[in-house]
């Protein structure tokens, strides 16, 4: 019993110190996004104008505060909800690979996108400028809003969490399928817009939009943390769960509401952002090797935020003439950090 407290209060340890270690790493790429790009700006200038002072240079502040803040904002609220939204439905499904778009959130949000811009080629319809903006935000939030009002039924009519992630993965297939069919039918403009907008982007808003957004992902992640004392009798099963207490249809309505509504924001504003959702869980479980919810969350939440403001800040350095495809960057970063943790974790003898 000794060796046993030892041990939980040794992961203890670990678990505040990785928390610590992130908090302190956000707001230092927060500062790096916001100082290093394609322009050269001194740190000073920066710190001067986050202050509310005036650059000696009218062209340092518009790029900081109306193109890199925005950003920076833009990606570390981002990150955070993705990673909170992948956290919770891969504790929810007992399952590794999922991730916020196994729902087929991000398909609904894709088709409502397409509907808008190649649909609206089709009708001899062309959208520029804000309304162009606003449409693809409006359509985006219903499509994903609809799908998610499907899977909340299906969760109700089926108890079983596998049945929920097929019928997740049916409606993803149905709106790839229907977005394909625009896409051979669609004109070369509209075709082009849908293009960008599925690379994924941090930098489609301004600052008052990105302080906007910011402050529903945090109105969207607070319920969250309500959630981890259920989250922590789930992992010992459903029975269990029960017996203490935890109202297993809330507990599912919550999983999916949240994780539903965090990936419909963001693919709404972002567009669809790939393996930020997958690969943070793993990491954090891969260091902390704990299943307490109120250590995974927190730490889950900060790491997300700073890998997504290290994706952007890959994206835009000096070197690359132009803009990398956000997409291209998260994989690049994502995809071997996933595969690397479950090779460990299978030479290991199975998950943490």
């Amino acid at each position: 019993m000794n060796r046993l407290s030892q041990q939980y209060t040794a992961q203890r340890r670990k678990s505040f110190l990785l928390i610590f270690v992130l908090a302190c790493a956000v707001p230092v790429l927060f500062l790096l996004d916001l100082f290093l790009g394609s322009v050269s700006i001194p740190f000073s200038e920066v710190v001067t104008v986050l202050t509310g002072g005036t650059s000696e240079k009218e062209a340092w502040n518009y790029i900081i505060l109306d193109t890199r803040l925005p950003q920076s904002l833009t990606a570390l609220s981002a990150g955070a909800a993705l990673a909170c939204g992948g956290l919770l439905l891969q504790t929810f499904f007992r399952n590794p690979l999922a991730g916020p778009d196994v729902l087929g959130i991000s398909s609904g949000a894709m088709l409502g996108v397409a509907i808008v811009f190649m649909g609206g080629d089709l009708l001899g319809m062309h959208f520029s400028g804000s309304l162009s903006g606003f449409l693809q935000v409006f359509s985006a939030m219903t499509g994903a809003i609809l799908v998610l009002v499907l899977v909340v039924f299906l969760s109700g009519v089926s108890r079983d969490g596998v049945t929920v992630i097929i019928g997740g993965l049916m409606i993803a297939y149905l709106a790839g399928a229907l977005v394909n069919l625009l896409q051979h039918a669609a004109a070369r403009e509209g075709l082009q817009q849908f293009v960008f907008w599925g690379f994924g982007s941090f930098s489609s808003m301004d600052l008052t939009s990105s302080l906007r957004f910011s402050a529903l992902i945090i109105v969207l992640l607070i319920p969250s943390f309500f959630l981890t004392r259920s989250l922590n009798a789930w992992v010992l099963g459903p029975v269990y769960a029960q017996s203490v207490g935890v109202s297993l249809k809330k507990f599912r309505l919550g999983i999916i509401i949240s994780s539903g509504m965090l990936t419909a924001i963001v693919t709404a504003y972002c567009g669809p952002i790939a393996f930020i959702g997958i690969a943070v869980p793993h990491l954090v479980r891969w260091v902390i090797r704990t299943e307490d919810h109120s250590l995974l969350l927190p730490a889950v939440v900060l790491l997300g935020a700073a890998l997504s403001l290290f994706c952007s800040l890959i994206t835009r350095l000096p070197v690359f003439e132009t803009p990398l495809p956000l997409n291209a960057v998260t994989s690049l970063v994502g995809a071997p950090v996933v595969l690397i943790v479950i090779l460990k974790q299978r030479h290991k003898g199975g998950f943490a």
